[in-house]
């Protein structure tokens, strides 16, 4: 569809390296390095609205990336079984106009997650639980690193403390 001639779609934005680029639906033209998320500079450079792209956000780029979707654009929003309802909605609310109830997402699950397509509630229990699953990890783990600071702290301390045959003798 993005390759037909009629496409509403002009453009493809990725991020490359961290910088965003532009590439044409046309196969025969090469990615615009745009380097710039600001609207006005992007509209200028391609010569379109945002009506005319289609955005593709990396999962790096959910958080703090912010590029002007059109009015009524719609989101596909890539799930699997991993996948917690922090990040699902970092990706999801870069479409600022889904709050107002004038854009859309849709979820693609993958494979392993077949039963809840079509169960939006559902999928989004699994994604808080996936959620309080990370967190438990994180928490985990910041713990087991702090014993283990605490434990070394402890070993180098006593072991600058130790004295040497020589200077037991000394005394």
């Amino acid at each position: 569809i993005l390759h037909e001639k009629d496409s509403p779609i002009k453009y493809v934005l990725y991020f490359q390296d961290g910088i965003l680029h532009a590439k044409p639906c046309d196969p025969n033209d090469s990615p615009i390095r745009l380097a710039t998320t600001r609207p006005d500079a992007i509209e200028r450079m391609l010569g379109c609205t945002p009506d005319k792209c289609f955005t593709y956000y990396d999962q790096v780029r959910t958080t703090g990336t912010d590029i002007k979707q059109s009015t009524n654009a719609r989101a596909l929003a890539l799930v699997d079984h991993k996948t917690t309802l922090d990040s699902s909605l970092q990706g999801i609310m870069r479409m600022r106009g889904l709050v107002s109830g004038h854009q859309n997402v849709d979820y693609i699950v993958t494979e392993n997650l077949k039963d809840f397509e079509g169960n939006f509630e559902g999928l989004m229990e699994r994604l808080e639980q996936n959620q309080e699953k990370s967190l438990a990890t994180e928490v985990f783990t910041s713990s087991l690193e702090a014993l283990s600071s605490a434990v070394r702290e402890e070993l180098l301390n006593r072991i600058m403390h130790i004295q040497s045959p020589t200077d037991e003798r000394q005394e």
